[in-house]
């Protein structure tokens, strides 16, 4: 029994973020959670904002009458290094981490996520990958190779490859690198907070926190806990079986319980970008 509310942290990515927020409190307002819960609002970027920026957006909540419990806020950083300065805040026992792109598709969406809380669960996420992170992005190569870029654009991308296969490599496991994804994960807030964070500055330390070698998943995995997925209809994957559960890069995605941008650049790819995510994700 979780035996105090679960804080809901949605991320504000300022100052661009108000048509993101106008979706994801349109989904919040439209779906039942099913559980009692705190709604923190994660203000992120607030060295980049406007004068008075916070209130526009504040503005926007209160026009969908949305009660937020609590208001965070942190001057820029990456979504892993604010999500962390937010979890030091709260007293929360624990967390369900939303990034600035989700949206809600399910009635009972949080108590799908209750159920599937278990002394043996290290974390439960919406989505899941066997991505890795280096083929991945190898496979992205050979495609645009297919498509003749410029020699300006070709040579930017190579420099990278190399920078990536022979200096960064090592930090990312291979395909298939099984992982709970960094958006729509519930966690017990003080184990989150016993992980391992390296010093989160750019976007390649979130990606090692996310599907590196010593990703988080792989952390709770070495300390014994389960990871899960959990479905719209309320279904619990183990990690091992997330191909499965249609919430990520395969099918329709229709059992898929929180979308973000990742699961939308799929849902509105066309038959190519599908087969090529496709690929990455499940091989």
């Amino acid at each position: 029994m979780v035996s105090k509310k679960i804080g809901v942290i949605y991320l504000v990515w300022m100052p661009y973020g108000v048509e993101l927020l106008e979706r994801f409190l349109k989904s919040y307002t439209t779906y039942n959670s099913g559980a009692d819960h705190e709604l923190i609002i994660l203000f992120n970027g607030i060295a980049h904002a406007e004068p008075n920026e916070t209130e526009r957006f504040k503005e926007v909540i209160n026009a969908h009458s949305v009660n937020v419990d609590q208001f965070l806020y942190s001057d820029t950083g990456q979504d892993i290094k604010v999500y962390r300065e937010a979890a030091q805040k709260l007293k929360n026992e624990y967390i369900l981490v939303l990034n600035s792109y989700s949206q809600i598709l399910s009635h009972n969406w949080l108590s799908h996520y209750v159920n599937a809380i278990d002394p043996s669960v290290g974390v439960i996420g919406a989505t899941a990958s066997n991505a890795s992170y280096v083929r991945s992005v190898n496979n992205s190569f050979a495609r645009l190779r297919k498509q003749k870029p410029s020699l300006k654009k070709l040579f930017k991308v190579v420099k990278y490859i190399i920078k990536l296969n022979v200096f960064l490599s090592s930090k990312f496991g291979s395909y298939p690198n099984p992982h709970i994804r960094t958006t729509g994960f519930l966690i017990n807030r003080e184990l989150f907070l016993s992980l391992h964070f390296r010093d989160i500055k750019i976007k390649h330390h979130a990606y090692y926190f996310e599907n590196g070698r010593m990703s988080f998943t792989n952390q709770l995995l070495q300390k014994g806990f389960k990871c899960k997925v959990v479905d719209k209809h309320g279904k619990i994957w183990d990690l091992s079986e997330s191909k499965n559960s249609h919430t990520f890069w395969i099918g329709d995605q229709e059992n898929l319980l929180i979308s973000d941008n990742q699961t939308d650049s799929y849902k509105f790819g066309d038959s190519a970008t599908k087969s090529a995510l496709q690929n990455d994700a499940w091989g």
